[in-house]
């Protein structure tokens, strides 16, 4: 840290008047890899809840790579001829440097007293970790160093990078140009033969590099390795961010994602993540469940009176760790976590029971994955096209009478986006519930048509919304204000607005095909049965 210049050593008599320095700590670590000892990390840390706003640091705000994007990428490019490779940044934060305007001193490490002697004191010159506004300087210093590299910038997510080129002799050149990204490249890509490539390696008329980051965590699915070297040979010449090749991208963010050469099928779980929450409260050896949750429980009716501040910090720790898996892996268990989270501030032993029973379920499913293969898809549905389904429950809640909603969006075969929650307000009928869910629906799908329009794979028809509730699809084709319905806010028209432009098209489809059932209440095996492979893209769906 020395050799990169991250501080300059003053003695502390030269701090101006009020000034007073932060402290640090050392964060020792063992990093371990596939559940092996990898290495000893030792990281120095900034104590930055010490820092001053307005003085020491102005603005904190650094995005990250959405989780629905990374999945939504390797869907669409779930075909065979696409890679993946895990890039990690070293050092990162300390790459970036601190402004003219950030003066921020730092008390000298703990071990290294004697080292630079007593009465010194560190001014910072580069970003520690710990550092309030060192994620944003981070950032700022990726987005400047990869778009010289030749990446562009996603608007749909801007830790989104990609680079394309064309890949035929004597083709066009100008395959940046986003009006020509938006009549979708990799819709009906073609093999080109070997004479005629650019870039040998890679198969495609385009070749195409992304790159989504995640902090220090790049992950990289590309089509052609020579856009890879060109962009590692960028990064070490440029000097500023120095890039690991960690190989084959194998874990990200805790998921394992698994890749099919063969098929280009991409697949993903969290099977070590499982098993560590299974050891940690001691159910390895635990009967697995059929279901995270039986139809007939009823989470209300249990006694909330005697509060242990013991039993809810476990709960809340438990429920944070099924919540993650929730999100990144195992969708069926969305609308059990979303229920028990109302509960984090006055659980009880009857709740916590509740929580490891889902733990039982999971151990039943942990080699279950997520699988998007291209080649997999069959009518009505083709290949890299967005299909989604809405439903909701009605005044479910009893405390609010608030109604839970639930969505789910696909492509090639499996699902990329879901999410099981409560409606922000109550509705008066089932047809104002399953309308708000229908618009929660229609903000995700026009976020995901935009990723995808940049990604090369432009939704060219509107992405259908399967819907079992026939008047809500007539307030979305046609929001007449009726004696039922003028009392619908309107924010919610947005949806009818988006049928209008061509972007959505609600589908009408039977109740025992509503494969967002799941998400709005806790089914019986059966019912549970028949729609969680659809979701996991183990069977196809035979809707018409």
């Amino acid at each position: 840290m020395e050799k990169m210049g991250c501080w300059d050593v003053l003695d502390i008599e030269r701090m101006p008047d009020g000034c007073v320095p932060i402290g640090c700590k050392w964060v020792l670590k063992l990093k371990f890899r596939d559940g092996v000892y990898d290495k000893h990390r030792a990281r120095l840390v900034a104590l930055g809840y010490m820092q001053e706003k307005g003085r020491d640091f102005y603005e904190t705000f650094s995005p990250t790579c959405n989780h629905v994007s990374i999945r939504l990428i390797l869907a669409l490019t779930a075909m065979p001829g696409w890679q993946a490779l895990d890039l990690d940044a070293e050092a990162a934060f300390v790459s970036s440097v601190l402004g003219d305007d950030e003066v921020v001193y730092m008390k000298i490490p703990p071990g290294f007293t004697d080292h630079y002697g007593k009465g010194k004191v560190l001014r910072l010159r580069r970003s520690l970790y710990g550092l309030c506004q060192s994620p944003l300087n981070y950032y700022k210093l990726v987005q400047e160093v990869y778009e010289k590299a030749g990446l562009k910038r996603l608007k749909a997510d801007e830790c989104v990078f990609v680079r394309y080129e064309n890949n035929v002799i004597g083709g066009p050149s100008t395959l940046s140009n986003e009006d020509l990204l938006k009549q979708g490249y990799f819709l009906n890509m073609k093999s080109v033969p070997v004479e005629k490539r650019i870039y040998k390696s890679c198969p495609h008329s385009v070749a195409a590099l992304i790159v989504a980051v995640y902090v220090d965590n790049n992950a990289c699915r590309f089509n052609c390795i020579e856009l890879v070297e060109e962009f590692e040979a960028f990064l070490k010449a440029d000097g500023r961010i120095k890039m690991l090749r960690e190989g084959k991208l194998e874990w990200l963010l805790g998921v394992r994602y698994y890749f099919d050469e063969k098929t280009g099928a991409v697949s993903c779980n969290q099977k070590s993540n499982i098993e560590n929450i299974l050891n940690k409260y001691g159910m390895r050896d635990c009967n697995a469940a059929p279901l995270p949750m039986s139809p007939s429980a009823d989470l209300e009716s249990l006694p909330t009176e005697t509060i242990d501040p013991a039993v809810i910090a476990i709960y809340s720790s438990l429920i944070g760790e099924l919540l993650y898996i929730a999100i990144n892996t195992v969708p069926q268990i969305s609308y059990v976590t979303s229920a028990l989270t109302r509960y984090m501030t006055r659980a009880t032993e009857a709740h916590l029971k509740y929580a490891k029973h889902v733990l039982r379920y999971l151990k039943g499913v942990m080699d279950r994955r997520i699988t998007w293969c291209a080649d997999n898809c069959r009518d009505p549905h083709k290949r890299h096209e967005i299909w989604a389904c809405a439903d909701s429950s009605y005044a479910d809640c009893k405390p609010s009478r608030k109604s839970t909603m639930a969505y789910g969006l696909f492509v090639n075969n499996a699902v990329f986006s879901w999410k099981s929650c409560l409606s922000s307000i109550v509705a008066t009928s089932t047809c104002e519930a399953e309308l708000m869910a229908y618009c929660s629906c229609a903000c995700e799908v026009l976020y995901a048509r935009k990723l995808a329009a940049e990604l090369g794979f432009c939704q060219l028809s509107p992405t259908k919304i399967y819907e079992d509730n026939e008047g809500a699809m007539v307030l979305v084709k046609n929001m007449h204000l009726r004696n039922r319905s003028k009392h619908i806010a309107l924010r919610f028209s947005f949806a009818q607005i988006l049928y209008q432009l061509g972007q959505i098209k609600p589908v009408a489809v039977p109740s025992i095909d509503q494969h967002a059932d799941i998400g709005t209440k806790a089914t019986g095996q059966p019912i549970f049965d028949r729609h969680v492979p659809v979701w996991l893209g183990e069977i196809l769906p035979t809707k018409s």
